[in-house]
């Protein structure tokens, strides 16, 4: 090994976010872990050196040295106690190294040592293992127990002289064993600039197991869970929102704390920027000239040290705990600022609303609204929000970065999952299931694919992680339409198939198409092969640790749902499994989600919603089917249900399509689930006479019920989107019974407008932007040299239009002129919109639902994808009535986008 490349060392962290374009990696704070061990590390670099040597080799009356007296005091206290090392540190101070194992902190890390160390998990569970602790507190609690350390080291020594302060830091670098140092020009011992020296081992004494006889624990989850709030870190100062003067600032802050505290100790001496940000440091007293307590600025309180300190006290929380020392910092910046001249906030005017933890953090990376920049930040909150949570929706602008982000860390989620599950026992483990992307289509899954296929191939050589190689998981039905489609074979119709007596589409072709059997199996075989790294393939589903999956919303949510087209996908497949149900559903279940990436979700995607006159229509198939055949719905094959429904369904049967029917009947609606449109609750329109469309959905009836993928997945789920009406909905989808919302998706709103710059568009009012003339308008714009259009009325399809809902989270359009249309709701999506807004308790839900579209739509070529070199059009056409109920230049002049008339 090269010495000189390893002579210093720190405590285990996980391996930083990867790099941007702004140059930033994650900071050491925010990617700590549970480890197998943590060292301690005091250093006395301001004491004589052969002082030092006097604590580890002069022995008192007893044969003891100072060392051993604190060495047995540690071993008959703590049992997680594992010794020491002295290095010298190859100048003038030793690096007294103390060692406490750690894993007991984790219940996943405590099983995974107990296996490597041959010994039975479940023994040390028992034995050692009290509780998780928080992973937001590690750093925190590992700076309090090195005070704490301290303490004892001083009791029981006696030890008084001064060590480095930065040595309390987690991450702090230290002296590595052996290793090799280069001499300073300055060094103690007169040697050249450049000589190496060794960082010798004095004395060493390491213990794999307890002291026999040791009792509690120094490392203990519970105690560091319950470290008081105010003492937490809070990381959350946006260092953007002022450019600090230490010279200014300090008497500023004098005076602040000496009016708040009342009194003029403890003083600020100075202010630092130390290797995990600004710190403060105080006198305690006016014969206190060595200042050592101090208030780091994610922080607020102050830690006593040194001369003077209080006996007993360890915090003083500063006069305002609402702010971090960083925000009171800032926030005095800027009252110097506004006295300058330079700015108008002062500590008075401070927004009284609390950030949530992602946005704080999402805040503090964003450097500025550049896209790049943007993405950096967004990088980081995806790795963090997924580490800390099971479930969890990022708010943010379009083209922000957070699907991206979410899917290139897929290799290092997985490494750091199997190192240390968080979510162990509750979720499929990291080494038992595949990490899936899903698109809302076909079509934007194939983006995806292809486009971290491109990203992955430059990756590869150079990762710190192994990158997971792609693979795009495509239905049979898929499989089969592209097959057909290229090489022009009539395709069965799925409904034929199941009319024939056919239980499924797959069943149908085999028979009677076995060539396009063949030759879709074998696509979808040599879909499953991936690179293996040196020339070597490898099969993806048996290695399922080494890709990475796209597919869709549909398929990915149904991932653990076994069917017998679900073990047609398994590579191992083989035809005459049609025929052994035992074989293909053992095949179909060897299907497992460990973690999925849900883009752009939709309101489909989290609520099923359904009218009343077709849920009733479904009861009515459904004992339809009882009828003619005397089979309960369950036991039912789908051919018997098809045959039933094309044979003796009613004309409002087949208008509401076979698929849908049965659809409804799984969902299992009851009573409970009934909403009845309320227009007075939420009205909508300008035309409030009574034969008014929207009035007339009044006392008309839905079915809303909540669905539960994301729990029934038993995997880790990241959904992405850039709609509030998803976010609201997503954060209220569970309802105690005493009316209290408890999430099952944490939600994190990253699309405040302070995160993205503003652009604006054009805006124009056009009566044509109606159901009977939408065609002509969209024509006309399109003539008139825009590339695209965005609408949801315009009649048959057209390569250069797209209703909004197909344009959601499209990345294709970034370089075309486009024309987005909207147009008023039809009386179902009035409805709908009206009973979600009371079911979930959404306010202005007309309004997000028009805004959300507007900035999905906008978002394809402007804001964050917008090239300003080459900026491409944009504008928003609407008729004059709907922008009149919409709120006018109030609504279309605010937002993300805000749109100015220009006829």
């Amino acid at each position: 090994m090269a010495q000189t490349a390893y002579s210093l060392f720190s405590n285990i962290m996980h391996i930083p976010a990867f790099q941007y374009d702004d140059g930033k990696w994650q900071r050491p704070s925010d990617r700590v872990g549970v480890s197998p061990f943590m060292v301690f590390t005091f250093e006395a670099d301001k004491t004589d050196l052969q002082v030092q040597m006097t604590w580890i080799w002069e022995r008192d009356e007893d044969g003891l040295t100072t060392l051993d007296k604190l060495h047995l005091h540690l071993s008959r206290s703590f049992k997680d106690y594992r010794g020491y090392c002295i290095v010298w540190s190859g100048n003038k101070s030793l690096h007294i190294h103390l060692i406490f194992a750690s894993s007991h902190l984790n219940r996943r890390t405590t099983e995974i040592m107990a296996r490597m160390d041959g010994k039975s998990p479940a023994a040390q569970i028992r034995d050692h293992w009290r509780a998780d602790i928080n992973p937001d507190l590690i750093w925190d609690y590992y700076t309090e127990r090195w005070y704490h350390l301290e303490s004892v080291l001083r009791s029981v020594t006696g030890i008084a002289d001064e060590f480095d302060i930065n040595m309390r830091l987690l991450h702090q670098k230290r002296r590595l064993p052996w290793g090799l140092r280069e001499a300073d020009a300055d060094n103690h011992f007169g040697l050249k600039a450049g000589d190496l020296i060794p960082q010798i081992v004095l004395e060493e004494n390491i213990r794999k197991t307890s002291a026999k006889g040791a009792k509690g624990y120094f490392l203990d989850a519970n105690d560091a869970n319950n470290l008081p709030s105010v003492q937490r870190v809070k990381r959350q100062t946006d260092n953007r929102s002022a450019m600090l003067d230490a010279g200014e600032l300090l008497p500023a802050l004098t005076q602040y704390l000496k009016d708040g505290w009342g009194t003029e100790y403890p003083k600020p001496a100075s202010i630092t920027e130390e290797a995990n940000g600004i710190t403060v440091w105080f006198y305690n007293s006016v014969a206190d000239q060595n200042p050592r307590s101090l208030v780091s600025e994610d922080y607020r309180t102050m830690s006593w040290c040194g001369r003077d300190a209080p006996a007993g006290e360890k915090f003083k929380q500063l006069p305002d705990t609402s702010l971090t020392m960083g925000e009171l910092l800032i926030e005095l910046q800027a009252e110097i600022d506004a006295k300058d001249g330079l700015g108008t906030i002062c500590l008075g005017n401070r927004k009284g609303r609390a950030r949530a933890p992602a946005v704080r953090l999402f805040a503090k990376h964003l450097l500025s609204t550049a896209a790049k920049h943007v993405r950096s930040a967004m990088s980081v909150v995806a790795w963090q929000v997924s580490e800390r949570h099971a479930r969890n929706m990022i708010v943010s602008a379009e083209g922000g970065g957070k699907t991206t982000a979410a899917i290139r860390n897929a290799g290092q989620f997985r490494l750091d999952d199997m190192a240390s599950n968080f979510f162990g026992g509750k979720l499929v483990a990291p080494g038992n299931g595949f990490q899936v992307v899903a698109g809302s289509s076909n079509a934007q899954a194939h983006e995806h694919f292809e486009a971290y296929k491109d990203w992955w191939s430059k990756q590869t050589s150079e990762a710190l992680v192994d990158l997971p190689a792609p693979v795009l998981l495509q239905s049979l039905s898929e499989h089969y339409k592209q097959y057909c489609a290229t090489n022009d074979v009539e395709p069965i119709r799925r409904e034929d198939a199941l009319y024939r007596g056919y239980s499924s589409l797959l069943e149908a072709v085999h028979s009677q198409q076995p060539e396009v059997f063949s030759a879709i199996t074998g696509l979808k075989n040599a879909a499953w092969d991936v690179s293996g790294g040196g020339g070597t393939v490898i099969n993806g589903f048996h290695n399922n640790t080494k890709i990475l999956i796209f597919t869709t919303h549909q398929m990915a949510q149904g991932f653990n749902q076994p069917s017998l087209s679900k073990a047609w996908l398994h590579p191992d497949f083989d035809i005459g499994d049609i025929r052994d149900p035992d074989q293909w559903v053992a095949l179909a279940t060897q299907f497992h989600l460990y973690r999925i990436v849900h883009d752009e979700a939709s309101l489909s995607d989290l609520v099923h919603i359904e009218s009343k006159r077709d849920v009733k229509t479904a009861h009515k198939f459904r004992k339809l089917l009882k009828t003619k055949t005397g089979q309960h719905w369950s036991k039912a094959s789908q051919s018997q249900r098809y045959q039933v429904f094309k044979d003796h369904g009613t004309k409002r049967m087949k208008k509401a399509r076979f698929d849908d029917l049965c659809n409804i009947i799984d969902v299992g609606f009851t009573s409970d689930d009934i909403m009845t449109v309320d227009f007075h609750a939420h009205p909508f329109g300008v035309n409030n006479s009574d034969d008014a469309m929207y009035i007339k959905a009044h006392g008309d009836s839905y079915y809303v019920k909540p669905r539960s993928w994301w729990k029934d997945l038993k995997s880790r789920v990241m959904i992405t989107t850039t709609e509030e009406l998803i976010a609201q909905v997503a954060s209220r989808i569970n309802k105690t019974p005493n009316n209290q919302w408890i999430p099952q998706i944490r939600v994190h709103r990253l699309d405040d407008e302070e995160f993205v710059s503003p652009d604006c568009i054009r805006l124009r009012r056009d009566k044509r932007a109606c159901k009977d003339k939408i065609d002509d308008l969209v024509h006309d714009r399109l003539v008139d040299g825009m590339d695209f259009a965005i609408s949801d009325m315009v009649q048959g399809s057209k390569s250069s239009v797209s209703s909004h809902i197909s344009a959601r989270g499209r990345n294709d359009l970034q370089n075309k002129n486009i024309s987005t249309v909207l147009t008023f709701l039809s009386k179902d999506e009035f409805a709908r919109l009206n009973v979600i807004a009371q079911r979930f308790g959404i306010e202005d839900i007309y309004q997000k639902h028009y805004r959300d579209r507007l900035n999905q739509a906008v978002g394809r070529n402007r804001g964050l994808r917008k090239n300003h070199a080459t900026p491409y059009d944009h504008e928003i056409i609407v008729s004059p009535t709907l922008h009149r109920c919409l709120g006018g230049t109030s609504f279309f002049g605010s937002g993300r986008y805000p749109a100015y008339l220009t006829s």
